[in-house]
């Protein structure tokens, strides 16, 4: 089985990466600069000719959910980084290019129709970008269950507010070289500027989405275990910073969740989810 793309948005360079045989060109790079405006459509336009179609499927499929596909063809083949639920909705909402579903209204009601968003993106099928009306009406039991699919089917778990270290751990798991291009930010909330751009949840005006807390928790509790495991600390990630000529900037967690301004690179990823297929046997 190839490895399927199911979803796109901001973490194809980190994926083609790793291996080393799913990118021809180890020069070639998804961003604006190379791709332009709309980078992620002219990706999987090339995508044929830039990856390796022997060990990478180009299909493209939005921003699909996982739902009755994960028993089927999904489970045990997946890796996905997920973000702080109040900074996805907030990166959703601000997003100066695409619409998200937002239409005119504050921040905090847009947050109520994304409740349980993520949760939906692992449970249910369909496009979920914007999430159809059905996912508000998920429960912290749907989130337990899309935790244990999370544990269970996943072969790797990233954090997106602790991009680095999460890079650094894809490549300790899965091996392939460490470029420059994993660390990039190609959605910068500013155009031009990766900096300062933790978003002050103030704006939610207490939204609180204890589903998707739970989903994300868990995820940081995989996360947690496997540096542990791996041993994948802002030390022993050094050789691989170095070879991709990037300097490792952490992240207060902690920070993020409480809205703190302030703190440096954090990526504009906008999906719920960032969910690939992948196939063990590509990387044995």
């Amino acid at each position: 089985m190839k490895p399927k793309l199911l979803l796109a948005a901001g973490w194809e360079n980190g994926v083609i990466s790793v291996g080393n045989d799913l990118r021809r060109n180890a020069s070639y790079r998804v961003d604006d600069k190379v791709l332009g405006k709309h980078f992620e459509d002219e990706f999987f336009r090339q995508c044929p000719q830039v990856c390796n179609t022997s060990k990478f499927d180009c299909e493209y499929s939005h921003h699909e959910g996982i739902g009755t596909s994960y028993e089927v063809e999904l489970k045990g083949h997946l890796v996905t980084m997920l973000r702080e639920p109040k900074q996805r909705i907030l990166s959703a909402f601000h997003d100066p290019v695409w619409a998200h579903g937002v239409a005119g209204g504050s921040a905090a009601s847009y947050a109520e129709k994304q409740r349980g968003g993520m949760t939906c993106q692992v449970m249910r099928d369909g496009d979920m970008d914007p999430p159809p009306k059905e996912c508000n009406e998920l429960t912290e039991a749907d989130a337990r269950l899309a935790a244990a699919r999370l544990r269970e089917g996943f072969a790797f778990v990233g954090i997106t507010d602790e991009w680095d270290l999460s890079i650094c751990l894809l490549h300790r798991i899965f091996g392939g070289d460490c470029l420059r291009s994993d660390f990039e930010d190609n959605r910068p909330s500013v155009e031009g500027d990766s900096d300062h751009h933790i978003y002050n949840i103030s704006e939610l005006e207490g939204y609180e989405d204890p589903v998707d807390r739970i989903l994300y928790n868990e995820a940081k509790q995989i996360f947690f275990e496997k540096r542990m495991a791996y041993n994948v600390t802002m030390e022993s990630c050094q050789p691989c910073f170095q070879s991709a000529n990037h300097s490792f900037r952490p992240l207060s967690l902690d920070g993020i969740e409480k809205g703190c301004a302030g703190q440096t690179n954090i990526r504009l990823i906008l999906a719920a989810v960032l969910i690939f297929m992948y196939s063990p046997r590509s990387y044995a």
